[in-house]
């Protein structure tokens, strides 16, 4: 295996056998649900804009507009998101070091919950959220990154009260026969969950494994949730290439099956952030 020692900043991932994304509306476990809810999307500040003293609308392209086949699954969504992150406690977040890497880099992000689409959404390019649930980055508390570790534990500007933080797993390994399920924002499309997930490598390195999580750049920061046990097994970091050239120019997901022989996507252990928390 290479991938551990690929650039840093290689933050391509990749869809594997069949697409399981779901969007928000069409969740229907209640685990799911609750998950969701404490993933957040990382916004450029100046593509959100403030409609009223309530509420804001996010701007930006959409994803057919960003070069991929426009019969695509998701090709009409709204592209915002630059990475994905989510509570481990009321006011802390995690996401991955790339994504964020000094105090300074606060202030042009926001930290959005909600960024979603519901039954009614209409092809567009753009979506109102909540102002209240737009969060600022107050401190970096600890960053890693490097060719073995990427992560970032934050800081919010106050205290996140409407929903449950992700549990974390505090002792113990992922393993080969656990199923997982990734939540966050592939592409910087509106929040999509992919369940069906299957750990490739437990044991790669002490601080990564890898598993076949349907991904996208813009899941960097996703949590890796262990289907079961509800826990938070790791961080979505990089892996195999997003999209391939169709012959009439547009780009299509790429999709890795049995024979393809995709390495799978770079998860960091969850373990690597216990010890700022």
């Amino acid at each position: 295996m290479t991938l551990l020692f690929l650039n840093t900043y290689a933050l391509d991932k990749a869809i594997y056998d069949n697409d399981d994304r779901l969007n928000f509306h069409e969740l229907t476990d209640p685990n799911h649900i609750e998950w969701a809810n404490a993933t957040a999307a990382m916004i450029p500040s100046y593509i959100i804009y403030d409609d009223s003293d309530t509420v804001s609308r996010i701007k930006g392209k959409m994803l057919s507009q960003q070069g991929v086949c426009e019969y695509e699954k998701f090709a009409r969504e709204l592209t915002a998101a630059d990475c994905s992150g989510f509570l481990i406690s009321e006011d802390t977040l995690v996401t991955a070091g790339h994504c964020i890497r000094k105090n300074s880099d606060c202030e042009g992000w926001r930290w959005v919950f909600d960024y979603q689409t519901g039954p009614n959404y209409k092809i567009g390019k753009t979506l109102r959220v909540g102002n209240d649930k737009i969060y600022r980055c107050k401190q970096i508390i600890a960053s890693e990154l490097n060719d073995y570790t990427d992560f970032a534990v934050i800081k919010l500007d106050r205290p996140v009260l409407d929903r449950k933080p992700l549990r974390i797993r505090k002792e113990g390994h992922v393993t080969k026969n656990d199923k997982l399920t990734l939540i966050g924002f592939p592409s910087g499309l509106p929040l999509k969950v992919a369940p069906n997930a299957n750990v490739l490598a437990p044991n790669i390195s002490q601080t990564f494994f890898l598993a076949s999580t349907d991904s996208f750049a813009g899941n960097s920061g996703s949590p890796v949730i262990n289907s079961s046990t509800g826990e938070v097994e790791g961080i979505l970091v990089r892996g195999e290439e997003d999209y391939v050239r169709r012959k009439k120019g547009c780009l299509v997901p790429n999709v890795c099956t049995t024979q393809d022989h995709c390495e799978g996507e770079a998860i960091t252990k969850i373990s690597e952030i216990l010890d700022h928390i």
